[in-house]
């Protein structure tokens, strides 16, 4: 005998695609011997659309094949616990950036709550939206994401996007203050 290895219990993933991310962070470890699966926290996710593409597989599938949480209160918004979705009348059909950033998440952190809100529309709606994320009850996401910049954002002071991150911030600190004392 030369040698001799332990079997490992192999790890289930969610859905029809698992992240190579999720390997890397070894969030399945993680998730499956230390039980720290993302469960209380939300996540809010700001692209340019979550289900407007006209993609044959929407969020509904992805709900079924378990790439997305089994939230389905949101018609259109399968997955999530609330929708600030691009106006396809608008803009036209969106690429659906949202929700394969939402499956990301999911494989990372299958516990946690899910939220987008869209950034299109200029930079004002994008800090809206931001601002949303954080303050809707609906949603109240603890972490917030995205995958946007605006040429037009300045690069050496705060525009309104960056205010609208400072304010969120803010609030959160505020919130710390009021239960610390």
């Amino acid at each position: 005998v030369r040698s001799v290895m332990l079997v490992h219990r192999p790890f289930a993933d969610a859905g029809k695609t698992t992240s190579q991310g999720a390997r890397v962070l070894r969030s399945n470890v993680v998730n499956g011997t230390g039980g720290i699966t993302g469960k209380g926290i939300t996540v809010g996710l700001i692209s340019d659309s979550f289900n407007t593409s006209g993609n044959p597989i929407d969020a509904a599938a992805d709900v079924k094949s378990g790439d997305l949480p089994k939230t389905t209160a949101i018609p259109g918004g399968e997955g999530l616990k609330f929708l600030i979705e691009r106006d396809p009348t608008v803009f036209g059909p969106g690429t659906d950036e949202g929700r394969g950033m939402s499956q990301i998440v999911h494989d990372v952190a299958p516990g946690a709550d899910l939220c987008f809100a869209t950034a299109e529309g200029g930079q004002v709606v994008f800090a809206n939206n931001i601002r949303s994320l954080r303050t809707e009850p609906a949603c109240n996401a603890d972490v917030i994401v995205d995958d946007v910049i605006y040429p037009e954002e300045p690069m050496f002071s705060d525009g309104v996007v960056a205010q609208a991150v400072d304010e969120v911030v803010t609030v959160d600190r505020d919130r710390a203050a009021d239960r610390a004392g």
